[in-house]
């Protein structure tokens, strides 16, 4: 497992513990900064190249960090193929991924302690994705809004990276088109989006 980390001040001491500990528990960690305690940096500036990394399949999970948590999660979530959440218990940490295929990990560096949070990391690590029709049905209705939300008036375009379905959850009509990266003859709408789902999936 290939895992990217990144924090801002008020994460760096809980992030640096926890890379140091990924590494000696044997994973490959890339860090995306920040590389020093600044007191004045921005979350932004870590977490957007984490995220895409994310987003793009080069990182297997994220974990980013902030004060709160907060702050990065908000950020996190703006790149599409990005499912990230604020963790602070362990039941969410790994129901996050069983059911929502959750890629991104967020701590708060001033909420949770190392040790608990190194558990966090590792209840996250180890949960996988279940994949059930209905947890990819509802996985296709989120997807659906990163690739047919209206931007500035137009419809957005979003190509998974790779060409590859986020999780498998968006239909078949859908991945050709919309995930693939060649332009659709049609573009679908959000309901035409959710209907081929239902078209195709388990109504339960």
């Amino acid at each position: 497992m290939t895992i990217g980390a990144a924090a801002d001040h008020g994460g760096y001491e809980l992030k640096q513990y926890l890379v140091a500990s990924l590494r000696e528990a044997g994973y490959h960690v890339v860090d995306f900064g920040n590389h020093r305690l600044q007191p004045d940096d921005d979350y932004p500036d870590f977490v957007i190249p984490l995220a895409r990394a994310v987003a793009a399949g080069k990182m297997d999970r994220g974990i980013a960090v902030c004060g709160s948590g907060v702050g990065v999660c908000v950020t996190a979530n703006k790149i599409a193929g990005v499912r990230a959440c604020l963790i602070h218990e362990t039941f969410s940490a790994h129901q996050g991924v069983e059911d929502d295929d959750l890629n991104l990990m967020c701590l708060g560096g001033r909420v949770v302690g190392l040790a608990d949070a190194w558990e966090l990391v590792r209840t996250f690590l180890a949960a996988s994705f279940k994949g059930e029709k209905r947890f990819r049905r509802r996985l296709a209705k989120v997807a659906a809004l990163e690739v047919f939300s209206p931007v500035n008036g137009a419809q957005q375009s979003v190509t998974c990276p790779g060409g590859r379905p986020i999780s498998g959850c968006v239909p078949e009509t859908l991945k050709a088109d919309a995930y693939a990266g060649s332009p659709a003859p049609h573009e679908p709408t959000e309901r035409e989006a959710i209907e081929a789902w239902e078209n195709e999936g388990d109504p339960n």
